[in-house]
């Protein structure tokens, strides 16, 4: 298996996580009863930036997230043992997914790849709360992880083993750091504040060499993705 092949699989693995923890967090929240305390978070998206680093299937990981008050999400990370990159755009307003994968291997041609977006019929809202019930929700207080209340929850990892998620309530339980079995992933250095619209746009002159199957946000798992066979 090539480098580029490896990061190009590493790559496709984050799309699939981020669209695995949004179905999770969604979850999480509709498990709340009538009558039941909740955890409630912010009614409108929150706008931030900060960087990230990961440990996935060995591979280190590290690079920027920036999010939008539209809810649109940018990440670009970098794999430094293959001295490949990857930029990931959810662009909620055009509806759209766009993916770059740079690699130094021999042969590889970086294109742009877009894949359309189906949204919710209520629209891409963030969930306002959760259930101090919930059977996945860990102990009774928040903790301070970097420098943010988060409250710790579990679910099942793809491999079943127990994960652990530790969402963030003031970024909408946005998930600060993750650790399983498999993966380890941790956001530091978040600011909150509206990034450059212009980040969630193809740069001037860029053209789509390829169009993916459509996803719905929300509820797409890794075979509608079309990424797992």
């Amino acid at each position: 298996m090539t480098a580029w092949f490896k990061h190009v699989r590493l790559a496709l693995s984050m799309v699939v996580f981020v669209a695995a923890i949004s179905s999770v967090i969604a979850g999480l929240a509709m498990q709340s009863a009538q009558g039941s305390q909740s955890i409630v978070g912010p009614d409108q998206w929150v706008p931030f930036q900060g960087k990230f680093r990961s440990v996935n299937g060995g591979a280190d990981t590290h690079g920027t997230i920036y999010r939008a008050s539209n809810g649109s999400e940018r990440r670009d990370a970098y794999v430094p043992s293959i001295g490949s990159s990857t930029i990931s755009i959810l662009n909620i307003p055009k509806q759209a997914l766009y993916t770059l994968i740079i690699s130094n291997a021999p042969g590889s041609s970086p294109q742009w790849e877009m894949r359309p977006l189906v949204l919710p019929r209520a629209g891409y809202r963030p969930r306002r709360q959760m259930s101090r019930q919930s059977r996945t929700l860990r102990g009774t207080a928040s903790v301070q992880i970097a420098g943010r209340s988060a409250w710790e929850t579990s679910r099942t990892a793809a491999d079943g083993s127990d994960a652990r998620l530790f969402l963030a309530l003031d970024l909408n339980f946005f998930p600060v750091r993750t650790e399983s079995s498999d993966r380890q992933e941790e956001f530091f250095d978040i600011a909150v504040g509206e990034p450059d619209p212009k980040l969630f746009d193809l740069p001037p002159g860029a053209q789509i060499g390829r169009t993916g199957p459509a996803v719905r946000l929300g509820r797409f798992t890794p075979r509608e993705l079309g990424l797992i066979q």
